[in-house]
């Protein structure tokens, strides 16, 4: 009897640690393909419209042409109001449009030919919403992207918006933004998998840039840097 008990624990301690083994392989698998779909950045040909108050971006295929392209989308507040650019086949496209809550009216298409797909792409970025508030600081023209993070010190109730300029190979950035009338600004490398601050004007965001970073990356809609004209 004790010999056949022995036999029942040893199994299942067995079975326990099979389980075990299959849970953590399992939350491994998950946390990989998390971090795969995170490593999928968005790149737009167009920066926002900064006569709007809020962008996203969209990508989008038109099947019957086998035209792949990001779209940037420019809305008002309230997203009533929409702007759109993309490029396909290398032609620049606009479109302006407007919303009543159930249907898009196309008010201008610059070329003739976005105004059919504008409303499935304005339906797109309304399903995925995911937008993000226009710059309060120019990108650093020294980068190739940028993009813009809404962020809160919840500690201080400071509240704010920071335009996260960044190279081609996602390195090095370039942070600013102003809370509390003074302007912040902090320079940081990346290898992958952690930020190191390498400047940081005021001292004081030193210790939000990484969050913060994050926080653009995990988004990872990224606009081109214009130069000023």
């Amino acid at each position: 009897m004790k010999k056949l008990l022995a036999i029942l624990l040893t199994l299942a301690m067995v079975l326990s640690l099979g389980v075990c083994a299959f849970a953590e392989g399992d939350v491994a698998e998950k946390k990989d393909e998390e971090e795969e779909e995170a490593a999928e950045p968005v790149f737009a040909d167009f920066a926002p419209n900064a006569d709007y108050d809020v962008w996203t971006l969209v990508e989008y295929e038109i099947a019957d042409i086998g035209a792949e392209f990001v779209c940037t989308v420019s809305a008002n507040e309230d997203l009533t109001e929409f702007y759109l650019e993309c490029n396909f086949y290398g032609d620049d496209q606009m479109t302006k449009s407007t919303y009543d809550g159930e249907n898009f009216e196309v008010v201008e298409d610059l070329t003739g030919f976005m105004g059919g797909d504008t409303p499935n792409v304005l339906n797109m970025a309304l399903e995925q919403d995911i937008w993000l508030p226009m710059p309060e600081f120019d990108p650093n023209e020294d980068y190739g992207y940028f993009t813009t993070v809404d962020y809160e010190i919840e500690d201080i109730g400071a509240e704010f918006v920071c335009t996260v300029s960044a190279n081609e190979e996602f390195e090095e950035f370039y942070l600013e933004c102003n809370f509390y009338g003074d302007d912040q600004m902090t320079k940081s490398t990346y290898d992958g998998e952690n930020f190191e601050v390498v400047e940081d004007l005021t001292g004081f965001m030193g210790g939000d840039t990484p969050t913060i970073l994050g926080n653009a990356i995990e988004v990872n809609f990224w606009a081109p840097v214009v130069p000023a004209e």
